[in-house]
C-alpha cells in the first residue's frame, strides 16, 4: 500500500469538498485542495504554492494565524475543532470549524502543519434567522404591554421557524451521509501516512461535532415552535384563570429559557418549600416568569462574580397566597432605582427598552397578583416576588370579569 499512498493524497486533494492544506514551518503552503483553491479565486491549487495567509486575508488574521501554527510546531500539541469567523477580501464573512496538527517528518521532527477547516456558515445563519425570529417574538409581545402577540405576526413568524427547521433536517441528512468513517477505515489499511490517518480521523470528528450542533439547533427549533404553539393557543383562550402547580409553572419558565442560562453557565437552584396550586393564567403567568429569569441571566452576567446563581423559591404564606421568588447574586439594585423599575420605559441597560417588568406587572394585576422587587444596593443582587392567589382563596375567574 506504501506505494500508493501519493496517489491516495492526490486523490483526497482533488476530490474533497473541504479547505485542505499542508504548510512548512514558515507557514506557507505546500500542499492544498483543489477546493481551497477554488475558494480563493485560483485556476489550481498549484498557483497558491509558496503563499501563505498574509497573500489571502488580512494582515491580523495572517498574524493570529502564523502564532498559532508556531505554538503548534513548538509543542505538537494538535488545535481541534475551532471555531472561527473569516473575513473574505471583498467583505463576505464565513464561519468554519478547523482543525491543525503538526506534520513530523521521517525522524520525528516537526517540519510544518497541516489542516482541514470545513465551512459552517449556513448553519450559523439558521442560527441568527432563529435568534432574530425570537428576539422579534420577544419585543413585540412587550410592545404590546400584557405580552399578547397578534395572531397574525405569531403565523408569520411560524412560518419562518417551518423553513429554518426544514433547512436544518436536510443539513442533517447531508453530515449523516458523509462517507468520512470510510475514509477512515481506508486510511488505517495503509502502512505509515500516519498524516493522512489523523487527517481522516479529524474528519470524521469534525462531522461528528457537526451533526452534534445541529441536533442542538434542531432541539431550539423545535422549542421556539413549542413557545409560538402555546401562545396561539392562549390567544384563543383569552384570560382564562385555572388552577396550576406552581412547581410546574417555575419548571416550564426554566426550560423556555434554558439555553439563555445554560449558555452564561448560570447555576440555577430549585427550593420549593410549597406543593401549592395557584390561580393564574398559565400563559401570563409563564411570561412574568420568563421575563423575571431573563432579567436575572443578564443581571448575573453583567456581575463579576465567580459564580453566577439564581435562585427560584416557592413557598406559601398565611394570607392565602403562594409567593415565587427570583433572586440572583447579580449587579444589584441602587435604591433610587427600586422605586421606578416597574415603570413603563425605565431600564438601566443601554439595549433595554423597559417593557418586560412593565408588561409583567400589568399581567400579574391582571391575574390578581403582585410583582414586588427589593435589593441591598448595587453589587448586592436582586430578588422579584411573584406573588399568586393560592388555588384555595377563591373561586375560579375570569381575568375578564369586572
Amino acid at each position: 500500500m506504501d506505494e500508493i499512498a501519493p496517489f491516495l493524497l492526490k486523490c483526497l486533494l482533488q476530490g474533497i469538498p473541504e479547505t485542505l492544506y499542508f504548510k512548512d514551518r514558515d507557514s506557507r503552503f505546500i500542499l492544498v485542495s483543489e477546493y481551497k483553491a477554488f475558494l480563493h479565486g485560483f485556476d489550481n491549487a498549484d498557483q497558491m504554492i509558496g503563499l501563505s495567509d498574509a497573500d489571502l486575508f488580512s494582515e491580523e488574521h495572517a498574524r493570529l494565524a502564523h502564532a498559532e501554527e508556531i505554538e503548534i510546531m513548538n509543542t505538537g500539541v494538535s488545535v481541534v475543532g475551532k471555531l472561527q469567523k473569516l473575513t473574505w477580501p471583498d467583505g463576505h464573512e464565513s464561519w468554519t470549524i478547523s482543525s491543525k496538527m503538526p506534520v513530523r517528518g521521517p525522524g520525528g521532527a516537526v517540519i510544518g502543519t497541516f489542516g482541514i477547516a470545513r465551512d459552517i456558515t449556513r448553519t450559523r445563519k439558521m442560527e441568527e434567522a432563529l435568534e432574530k425570529a425570537q428576539r422579534k417574538l420577544v419585543e413585540t409581545s412587550r410592545i404590546v404591554g400584557e405580552a399578547e402577540v397578534a395572531s397574525g405576526v405569531l403565523h408569520n413568524v411560524s412560518n419562518v421557524i417551518t423553513a429554518v427547521s426544514l433547512s436544518s433536517q436536510m443539513m442533517i441528512e447531508g453530515l449523516r451521509g458523509m462517507s468520512t468513517p470510510r475514509l477512515v477505515t481506508l486510511t488505517e489499511t495503509i502502512s505509515g501516512a500516519e498524516e493522512l490517518k489523523a487527517l481522516a480521523r479529524s474528519l470524521n470528528e469534525e462531522r461528528r461535532q457537526l451533526v452534534a450542533i445541529s441536533h442542538t439547533l434542531e432541539s431550539s427549533i423545535e422549542h421556539a415552535a413549542k413557545v409560538i404553539k402555546l401562545q396561539q393557543e392562549d390567544a384563543l383562550s383569552a384570560g382564562a384563570i385555572e388552577r396550576i402547580n406552581a412547581a410546574d409553572l417555575v419548571d416550564d419558565a426554566l426550560r423556555i429559557t434554558e439555553n439563555e442560562w445554560k449558555q452564561q453557565g448560570v447555576r440555577v437552584i430549585r427550593d420549593y418549600r410549597s406543593t401549592e396550586k395557584v390561580l393564574a393564567n398559565k400563559h401570563r403567568a409563564l411570561q412574568v416568569l420568563i421575563n423575571l429569569i431573563q432579567n436575572a441571566v443578564q443581571s448575573v452576567g453583567r456581575a463579576s462574580n465567580p459564580e453566577k446563581i439564581i435562585t427560584l423559591s416557592i413557598e406559601s404564606n398565611e394570607h392565602d397566597r403562594v409567593s415565587i421568588s427570583v433572586s440572583d447574586n447579580g449587579v444589584g439594585i441602587p435604591p433610587e432605582n427600586l422605586s421606578r423599575i416597574f415603570s413603563h420605559g425605565f431600564t438601566t441597560r443601554k439595549e433595554g427598552h423597559g417593557f418586560g417588568l412593565r408588561s409583567s406587572v400589568l399581567a400579574a394585576q391582571g391575574m390578581g397578583a403582585l410583582l414586588s422587587a427589593y435589593s441591598d444596593g448595587a453589587g448586592c443582587g436582586a430578588t422579584f416576588i411573584f406573588m399568586l392567589l393560592a388555588s384555595k382563596a377563591e373561586e375560579l375567574v375570569s381575568l375578564d370579569s369586572p
